[in-house]
């Protein structure tokens, strides 16, 4: 194999050959390439020899580490562990730059060769162990005689303070005395990680055994001053990444059976000065969530209440179990409350459940306000968002309604537009979007009922102006996901005798204008397939099946068409995959063909004949007898057309065998016989073609075609055209309203999500 070429990828460099005097690493390389020929193709599957050499220099000079390795390559990957073969003694490293060499079998080197930089060197530093060192062994073992500020380390580098003593209390003790205005720290630490684990500059953990109070950091501010505050903890974090960043992060765990407070803080005040038990102030100057106050539970068993708050009180003052009021005098959204469940498990989520129960007065169990006085921005009543991770069921919000009697409305939306008649209103406005790999319903609509008809929408449009009106408007879009996107998803399950209906499009017109039952288009704006209608039935019982079901009523005196189609000559009016039958005259203004494949597989069309008169014709062979043989035609050839005095049969025969007279035909009814002339007695044998009318059709002759003429039905059909493309571009018209619509609120959505983010 001709091996001229090899890609080599550096996976994981492990070098040990620098031996200190505290500690050793094995002195080895873990080295992974890839074998491929000249042209960048993989080498086959075996066993190569490959020599490996270290230099000082990039070209050319004396290796000053060799081995050979026998390297096992699969789709031209091979891995090797350097120095199992010869030892990289610790001298081949002294802080230059090495370059590795690699030589495939009987090929020249390869070049160029491949650098060794500081990825080896990381390793100098092995594990420290330092529980029995004494305090000046530290000059040796942590730094070098340069003296630098940083210590190299792939283990932990724990300071191990064992003082048994009976009397030792503080294992570290830190004291600064300074008169300086700066700040001054006793104890600063720092540590920096650009991995994905977590980073603490400073971890504290204390065990206690006996009885006695146990606290990780103990700390206490004493200030007398009448300006400046005394804050028992001041914590500040910083992150310029997208990582969250807290002042403070609180945790308790425990096995035991006490209460477990995360955060206990206690507000006591014996002036007339506000106190609060927690006091959370949040600025942000960027783009992110500003939150005063994010309080989370986990596990057990019980109920888990994120916030718990009751308020009691005796007098004529309102009383609010939570009261919150929100400002926001820029640009971004205001929430008066924001409730958010989020949960792994099975169990129903529950963004937020209001509950009032009253007497002869309201009862709202949710009611949300807001009100901006911008038109640029979105003002929201209510909203509701649900997220489940787990593949259930999210749902933004629930809304239930009982009564016994009245009318129950689980939502009631209404929508007035003050701005003007250029602005839409919406009662009731539903958008998916976010989902690539499931179906996204911008609205779902659901209903069960034991005795009257069932609705699982019903929207009434009522317009006495000019403009169009719409019962039902849908948008769905899908932008980079491969599931499909409807823009109405019709479906009915029903297990009674009754009709079942996917969709049920009704259209009562008394005007002028066309009536369409259902009109549907489809526009494609890439390679992909464009569908007008795609139907699909299926029937697992024994039911009729029916693709596609179209009728044309015959009221009224116009032309009546069940199905008409209509394409440009370079495509198809009807394509049928399967059997086509027809149950009345089939009429076609072309020609009719057959297409037969050929030898060379293409396909040839051959013709119909045509005739003035409606014929049937039968074929078969036949054989004289001594001069003479009866004929006996098919029965069921009989039972299809006429043959009597007025319409006889035609036969045609067409002798085989020379040493004939010829031959005379004597017709029936049911048959014919064959004579030769001349009282011929030979046994010639002969081919017949018979030609019968029709029945039922005997009388027909070059029959005057029926309903409008092609060029009167292309006139109709380009009437209805230019109709139909008037439509189409007021319907642009409405579409591009309807647009501009949704991008404000897809717009108002995104900023929503981006601040929610």
């Amino acid at each position: 194999m001709n091996c001229n070429r090899l890609i080599m990828t550096l996976a994981a460099v492990l070098l040990s050959g620098i031996i200190t005097t505290a500690f050793a690493v094995p002195p080895q390389i873990s080295y992974q390439g890839r074998l491929t020929t000249p042209d960048g193709i993989a080498v086959a599957n075996g066993d190569y020899a490959v020599q490996f050499r270290i230099y000082a220099e990039s070209v050319g000079g004396t290796p000053l580490w060799t081995e050979t390795n026998t390297v096992t390559a699969k789709d031209g990957l091979f891995s090797v562990i350097l120095g199992t073969v010869n030892d990289i003694e610790s001298v081949v490293f002294d802080g230059s730059v090495r370059f590795l060499a690699i030589q495939v079998g009987a090929t020249a080197e390869l070049t160029p060769r491949t650098p060794i930089v500081s990825v080896a060197y990381a390793m100098v530093a092995g594990s420290i162990d330092v529980s029995s060192s004494d305090c000046h062994e530290c000059d040796t073992i942590f730094v070098n005689v340069v003296g630098p500020e940083t210590i190299r380390s792939t283990a932990d580098t724990t300071l191990h303070v064992r003082n048994e003593h009976s009397e030792a209390k503080v294992a570290l003790s830190a004291s600064v005395n300074s008169t300086s205005t700066d700040t001054v720290s006793a104890i600063k630490a720092r540590a920096f990680k650009n991995q994905s684990g977590a980073v603490f500059a400073g971890d504290f953990v204390s065990e206690n055994s006996g009885l006695g109070t146990t606290s990780a950091i103990r700390l206490r501010a004493e200030n007398n001053s009448d300006i400046y505050a005394s804050n028992g903890v001041f914590a500040q974090a910083e992150n310029l990444g997208r990582g969250a960043a807290r002042g403070g992060f609180f945790s308790t765990e425990s096995g035991g059976s006490g209460i477990h407070t995360g955060i206990y803080a206690i507000g006591n005040s014996n002036n007339d000065r506000n106190c609060y038990g927690v006091l959370g102030v949040a600025s942000q100057v960027g783009s992110g969530d500003a939150v005063g106050g994010s309080f989370q539970v986990y596990g057990g068993t019980g109920k888990r209440i994120g916030v718990g708050a009751t308020a009691e009180a005796g007098g004529d003052s309102a009383t609010y179990g939570i009261k919150t009021w929100a400002r926001n005098s820029w640009i971004g959204k205001t929430y008066g409350g924001w409730f958010e469940a989020d949960s792994s498990a099975y169990s129903s989520l529950v963004g937020c459940t209001g509950y009032a129960k009253g007497g002869n007065q309201w009862a709202k169990g949710l009611e949300g306000i807001a009100t901006v006085n911008s038109i640029a921005h979105v003002p929201y009543g209510c909203s509701g968002s649900g997220s489940n991770l787990a593949g259930g069921i999210a749902y933004g919000g629930i809304f239930s309604a009982n009564t016994v009697g009245g009318t129950s409305i689980s939502l009631y939306g209404e929508s007035n537009g003050y701005l003007g008649v250029q602005d839409e209103s919406f009662a009731v406005y539903g958008r998916s979007g976010g989902n690539v790999t499931s179906a996204a319903y911008g609205g779902y609509f659901a209903t069960s009922c034991l005795g009257g008809t069932q609705y699982g929408a019903y929207v009434l449009a009522q317009n006495g102006q000019n403009e169009v009106q719409y019962g039902t408007y849908s948008l769905s879009e899908n932008l980079i996901g491969a599931s499909s996107s409807f823009g109405v998803y019709g479906r009915s399950e029903h297990s009674g005798n009754g009709s079942s209906y996917g969709g049920y499009f009704l259209v009562d017109s008394t005007g002028t204008g066309t009536a369409y039952g259902g009109r549907t288009v489809g526009l494609s704006r890439s390679s992909a397939t464009a569908y007008g209608i795609a139907s699909y039935a299926a029937n697992r019982s024994s039911g009729t099946v029916y693709g596609g079901y179209f009728e044309a009523a015959s009221f009224g005196s116009g032309s009546k068409y069940a199905i008409y189609g209509k394409s440009s000559t370079a495509g198809y009016a009807g394509y049928f995959d399967g059997d086509v039958r027809v149950t009345d005259d089939f009429t076609v203004v072309g020609t009719k063909s057959a297409a037969v494949k050929t030898a060379n597989d293409e396909y040839r069309l051959v013709y119909c004949q045509e005739s003035p008169e409606n014929w049937f014709e039968d074929f078969g062979e036949g054989k004289l007898v001594s001069g003479r043989v009866h004929i006996e035609l098919d029965p069921v050839y009989l039972s299809t057309v006429t043959i009597n005095p007025e319409n006889p049969m035609k036969v045609f025969i067409q002798l085989n065998d020379p040493d004939c007279n010829g031959t005379a035909v004597i017709r029936a009814t049911t048959g014919f016989d064959v004579v030769e002339l001349q009282n011929g007695r030979s046994s010639a044998s002969f081919s017949y073609r018979v030609v019968a009318k029709r029945k039922g059709f005997e009388t027909l002759r070059l029959e005057r075609m029926p309903g409008l003429t092609p060029e009167q039905v292309s006139a109709e059909a380009s009437s209805q055209d230019v109709e139909l493309q008037a439509e189409a571009d007021r319907h642009q018209v409405e579409r591009q309203k309807q647009n501009l619509s949704a991008a404000r609120l897809k717009d108002a959505g995104a900023k929503q999500k981006q601040a929610d983010q």
